[in-house]
């Protein structure tokens, strides 16, 4: 008999260890949604728009200047002598090139200026994300958001995990999360413990492999 018994948990242990391998814990969520509830995003946002109405303070300074200078040379030109003609032409053309170069500049500074600021937000959901996994024995977790939500179309309901990352992150969702989910023409509210089709797109792809949580 004890034979028997412990040949029965050797059974039931590679049954349980088998069952785990091939169906591992997983969940998902939206890191661009998760994003957006953190109100840190909101003073960076604010930041930004300010560096960005300065430059456009800027730019339309030197547009109206050379709009200017263009009306000026477009009426008296044809009476000017050749040399301050030319001349005239060289500035326009300069003044052109400036303002070609001040937009690039600005976009590539403000593009700079936005990676730096939402970087650190970036690393603290990815954080959050790493944390609830080795919390509540995730295995993976994947991104609804960005390109990735291509190769998630149906999922579990009850595997979205926003509102358990958004608490470790200390931050809720105001407002619901806007999910169309729909099985068999089933009600979004009815299908709870059903698949649901994961279709929301991300402003900003975040192409990040799933989070695999630590070994213990």
């Amino acid at each position: 008999m004890k034979i028997l018994s412990i040949s029965a948990v050797i059974l039931f242990s590679c049954f349980s260890l088998s069952a785990q391998i091939a169906d591992p814990k997983t969940g998902y969520t939206n890191v661009e949604f998760l994003l957006s509830k953190l109100p840190d995003l909101k003073k960076i946002s604010g930041e930004l728009e300010n560096q960005k109405k300065q430059y456009e303070t800027l730019y339309q300074q030197k547009v109206k200047d050379f709009q200017d200078k263009m009306a000026s040379y477009q009426k008296n030109g044809g009476s000017l002598p050749e040399i301050i003609r030319k001349d005239k032409e060289k500035e326009l053309q300069t003044l052109q090139a400036s303002i070609e170069e001040l937009q690039q500049n600005i976009e590539k500074d403000l593009y700079k200026k936005q990676e730096e600021l939402v970087q650190p937000l970036y690393v603290k959901v990815y954080a959050a994300i790493q944390a609830v996994a080795e919390e509540n024995g995730y295995k993976f977790i994947f991104n609804t958001g960005g390109s990735t939500a291509r190769n998630l179309i149906v999922a579990p309901a009850d595997g979205d995990l926003s509102e358990m990352i958004l608490k470790k992150l200390g931050a809720t969702a105001k407002e619901e999360k806007k999910v169309e989910a729909k099985v068999n023409n089933a009600p979004a509210s009815t299908t709870k413990s059903q698949p649901v089709i994961v279709n929301e797109e991300a402003k900003k792809t975040t192409n990040k492999a799933p989070v695999k949580s630590k070994k213990k």
